[in-house]
């Protein structure tokens, strides 16, 4: 389960894409609020092909 917040664009004016982490890193895109996605490799770490994108509808592979 995750804590993202619904974008809404008539409230939201900026995003950033914050990167966590090195050899096994993950992006979040946030206001400097809330969490409102996050992109990261769904396993096998840094050379793994397969990514993983979650938002508050849910997740993608």
């Amino acid at each position: 389960m995750n804590n993202f917040q619904q974008l809404d664009p008539s409230r939201i004016l900026e995003l950033m894409v914050i990167r966590q982490g090195w050899f096994k890193s993950r992006y979040i895109l946030t206001d400097n609020q809330f969490e409102y996605g996050s992109l990261g490799c769904a396993g096998g770490g840094i050379f793994s092909r397969d990514k993983k994108i979650e938002t508050a509808e849910g997740a993608l592979s």
